[in-house]
């Protein structure tokens, strides 16, 4: 067999396998079929389109809860499967890592060992191999991984053991979230806050969690390396900190991209279920200084239980999100499976698989995954009750302090979401507050509740309640538009587009 040495392409996102995805996804299937206790035998894995990636088909038609997939429990990577493998273990004894963080460091670590320090295969079926040379700086924290790993090997390990190398091999190299288009770009925590600052607040302040989640990570993998080194902080405020005199420019680069790639797959492919068994792992006490540079951030229990309910579960990670889901992914205890049945109704051949990661509405699904719906269900107009008396008042509707502290104890919602026809019931008991007489508001509960609007619908629409709530939504529309206007990224204007859009869809019958 020909060995070739191939240099390193320092740009993380293109590499080897960018041009030999059906041979990965080979592997992978083969894999797949090797464990006879691995169920999947009326599925398809499907490439869909570059831009969407794969998912997966019925290859038969499927009855009702019918059992589609079932993956054992060995195969499922948690925090908790990655903290007893011996090299994690190691790194766990200096350094604090939550669930979601340790998985993230298993993907980057693992990632750059088969990509770069495992032999390759061609493109070409002509039985050619290649290693990838390495020619950047060997942090000191990676070298005592791979120092580990060639041990372990050399006692009773072999590259049949890792079973995971080839569903890493068919991970997705790029993603179409903000945060991953941006992030490491020039200057790129500035234009992801200013991309924040233009969004609704309740998308707004995801999208800045999620940049600050990054950021720990990323100073937590850099302290890893060098965690006997003096590290130079920029700020806490979310610019990346830089290493003097440690790393030449290109290795920061690829270190950063590795970071960047591997939050991602954790954030857009784990999936949560309460029933995966707990194992409690004390918080290691590390002896180096630099750790208490992130507790600063984020505040940390003295116990974490790794694993609790974040996993990441190969083929069953493929299943496309819909509101409109045809099977349900779990685990079962009894059995030891990840399994995913049709339990909704049947799936008729041919048909894609859906599953609903969760009552997100576009903005949600669009920060976490980069993508958006056309039609979505869960989309809501979010209106905090601060902003209900604002808007209310510039209808010349006077607020006083007592209909205030009403408004608090009653804490009735008034959000709008895309399916709802009429203002809710909640929305117009807050108006009837702001229309209750003033001698009513003392025992203000016994007459918000005491009338059940048993009247026909007509009657609820010609109400004095819905002519208030109309002129309030009017005033709120005409501002989200102005906001819209104001947006230079077409991103950001999908974001008001699906509120106004929804406002429009209920005023439109006034």
């Amino acid at each position: 067999m020909v060995i070739l040495w191939v240099s390193l392409n320092r740009r993380f996102g293109a590499g080897q396998y960018d041009v030999s995805v059906p041979i990965v996804m080979n592997d992978f299937i083969k894999w797949l079929e090797s464990d006879g206790n691995i169920l999947f035998s009326n599925v398809d894995i499907c490439l869909i389109d570059k831009s969407v990636g794969y998912g997966l088909f019925t290859k038969e038609n499927v009855r009702l809860n019918e059992v589609l997939i079932k993956i054992p429990e060995k195969y499922i990577i948690t925090a908790d499967f990655v903290s007893n493998i011996k090299e994690y273990a190691d790194i766990l004894n200096r350094f604090v890592f939550d669930s979601s963080e340790l998985l993230a460091l298993f993907f980057a670590f693992e990632r750059v060992y088969f990509d770069y320090f495992c032999e390759q295969l061609g493109s070409l079926n002509d039985g050619t191999a290649y290693f990838v040379q390495w020619t950047l700086e060997m942090p000191n924290g990676f070298k005592h991984f791979l120092n580990c790993r060639k041990e372990l090997m050399n006692e009773k390990r072999n590259e049949s053991d890792f079973w995971w190398k080839s569903y890493i091999g068919i991970l997705p190299r790029n993603f179409s979230t903000p945060l991953f288009i941006y992030y490491l770009k020039e200057n790129g925590n500035a234009k992801i806050k200013e991309i924040a600052s233009q969004l609704p607040i309740e998308t707004k302040e995801k999208l800045l969690g999620q940049l600050d989640e990054l950021i720990i990570f990323e100073e937590k993998l850099f302290l890893t390396f060098f965690s006997f080194l003096k590290l130079l902080l920029n700020s806490f405020e979310g610019d990346t900190f830089q290493i003097a005199k440690t790393l030449s420019q290109d290795s920061i680069v690829f270190w950063r991209e590795v970071c960047c790639w591997a939050w991602h797959i954790v954030n857009t492919r784990s999936i949560f279920t309460e029933n995966l068994s707990l194992h409690s792992v004390d918080k290691q006490k590390s002896c180096d200084k630099n750790q208490k540079i992130c507790s600063k951030k984020k505040n940390k229990t003295d116990e974490e239980n790794f694993g609790g309910s974040l996993a990441l579960v190969p083929l069953v990670d493929m299943l496309n999100h819909s509101p409109d889901a045809s099977c349900v992914p779990f685990f079962d205890n009894k059995m030891g499976f990840f399994k995913v049945i049709a339990e909704h109704h049947s799936i008729v051949a041919g048909q894609q698989l859906f599953f609903c990661y969760g009552a997100h509405n576009n903005d949600q699904l669009w920060i976490e995954y980069g993508f958006r719906l056309l039609e979505n269900p869960f989309n809501r107009v979010n209106i905090s009750i601060d902003l209900f008396v604002a808007l209310a008042e510039r209808c010349g509707q006077k607020v006083e302090s007592a209909r205030r502290e009403i408004f608090k104890k009653a804490r009735l919602p008034c959000t709008i979401y895309a399916t709802d026809e009429i203002p809710s019931f909640a929305l117009r008991k807050n108006a009837s507050i702001l229309l209750m007489k003033k001698s009513k508001l003392s025992n203000w509960s016994q007459y918000l509740f005491s009338d059940d609007e048993n009247g026909e619908e007509e009657e609820i629409l010609t109400s004095p309640e819905i002519k208030l709530i109309v002129a309030i939504l009017r005033k709120l529309e005409n501002a989200l538009i102005a906001r819209r206007n104001e947006c230079l990224m077409e991103e950001i204007c999908a974001s008001w587009d699906d509120q106004i859009q929804i406002l429009k869809r209920m005023l439109i019958k006034y």
